[in-house]
C-alpha cells in the first residue's frame, strides 16, 4: 500500500524531502516513524484524499502571511543540515547484526563480511541536522 505525504519540515536520510514537498511513499516502518515524529502528514492513501490536521492548516495560513520569515526560516533549516559519511572506525565498533540493520535501513546490501558491509555503509552520503551531530552512534 502507498501513501501520499507532505513534508512539514526538511529532512534527509533513507527518505529526503524539502519542507512542503509532496511524495508517494510505501507504507512501512520508515514512513510510520516520519509520521510519528511529525516530519510528514498524510495527504492521500491509495488515491483517496485525507483531511489535513489543523496544525498543517494553521502553518499554511501562517506561511502565507509571512513569506519573508519563511524564506529566512527555510534557509536556517537548510543551513542546519550537514552532509557527510559515516566513519568506518565508528562502524567497526558495531556488531555485525547492528551493521546489517543499519545497512538495511540505508538501502545497502547486507551480504558479505563485516568489513564489506562497513565499506558499503561508509560510501553512502548521509544528511544530519546540526542538533543531531555527535549523537549518531550513541545508541550503538
Amino acid at each position: 500500500m502507498h501513501m501520499w505525504v507532505k513534508a512539514l519540515k526538511s529532512f534527509g536520510g533513507k527518505v529526503s524531502m524539502g519542507q512542503g514537498q509532496e511524495m508517494e511513499l510505501e507504507e512501512n516502518d520508515t514512513l510510520q516513524d516520519l509520521l510519528e515524529a511529525g516530519y510528514v502528514t498524510k495527504i492521500m492513501v491509495n488515491g483517496q484524499e485525507q483531511p489535513e490536521p489543523d496544525k498543517v492548516q494553521e502553518e499554511t495560513t501562517e506561511n502565507q502571511n509571512s513569506n519573508a520569515e519563511d524564506s529566512t526560516d527555510q534557509s536556517a533549516d537548510e543551513a542546519e543540515l550537514q552532509v557527510g559519511y559515516l566513519d568506518e572506525a565508528d562502524l567497526e565498533e558495531m556488531t555485525t547484526a547492528d551493521l546489517k540493520k543499519l545497512a538495511k535501513e540505508m538501502g545497502v546490501s547486507t551480504a558479505g563480511t563485516k568489513k564489506e558491509i562497513i565499506q558499503r555503509i561508509a560510501e553512502v552520503e548521509v544528511e544530519i541536522g546540526a542538533e543531531a551531530e555527535g549523537d549518531a552512534c550513541e545508541d550503538q
